[in-house]
């Protein structure tokens, strides 16, 4: 099983189509209870049918290790810098928090990024209770994400993320970007917002709640590849 070493820890790591010659596209899962899985069973074969994609778990995600602290979302880009630092400018493609920590390394390294696909991104609303997490998640995932809440920063490192501005969020009009929403999740707004912000962005709401991808994986597959057809053709 691969893993790689990059600033002090070691991340899981995932290569589909790793021997295509093309444009990278490099997939970023939410926190919590994502990880690699939540972009392999969902949208990333089909990527990878013209795209080599690498997939990573962050930090205390699936089978990453668990450190104390790094998970603000500077930190996080950091990371996501170091695990490709071996690839050309990619393609961006983010969930949820992916979706902020995404924007904040465009914004470190402008010339890194050729295109930005955000889908449910947190605007409006990143922080949440240790109490409410325990609440929505049982299983499996409330072990998982109970050893995030007791041994780690995470929610700390959240409580203390400065918002998303406007002015963040016009870092955008560097790039193509596609922005993907579920119609009944808390974060629809978002879509809205960037739609004002960033007329430059193709915005899409889909029926389905936050985790979109899931929900409605035929359809978000549909509009990533097509962004991805689309900007490849523009760019000659």
């Amino acid at each position: 099983m691969p893993f790689t070493i990059a600033r002090e820890t070691r991340f899981h790591t995932v290569e589909l189509a790793a021997d295509r010659t093309g444009e990278p596209v490099v997939m970023l899962h939410g926190l919590f209870t994502g990880s690699v899985a939540s972009w392999y069973l969902t949208a990333a074969p089909a990527v990878a049918a013209r795209h080599r994609v690498r997939l990573f778990d962050w930090r205390g995600h699936g089978l990453s290790e668990r450190t104390r602290t790094g998970y603000g979302a500077q930190a996080m880009a950091a990371d996501l810098d170091a695990l490709t630092a071996d690839l050309p400018p990619f393609t961006i493609v983010a969930h949820s928090y992916g979706c902020v920590v995404a924007l904040r390394f465009l914004q470190s390294a402008p010339d890194r990024v050729r295109r930005m696909a955000l889908v449910e991104p947190p605007l409006n609303q990143i922080t949440v209770s240790a109490e409410r997490l325990l609440e929505l998640y049982t299983g499996p995932a409330s072990r998982r994400v109970r050893a995030l809440v007791e041994d780690t920063t995470l929610l700390e490192d959240l409580a203390a993320e400065p918002p998303v501005t406007d002015e963040d969020l016009r870092s955008l009009s560097a790039v193509p970007c596609l922005v993907i929403g579920g119609g009944r999740s808390p974060f629809a707004p978002s879509v809205e917002r960037l739609r004002r912000v960033c007329p430059h962005v193709r915005a899409h709401l889909l029926p389905g709640g936050h985790d979109v991808h899931v929900g409605a994986t035929g359809g978000v597959t549909d509009l990533l590849t097509g962004f991805l057809e689309l900007s490849e053709a523009a760019h000659g």
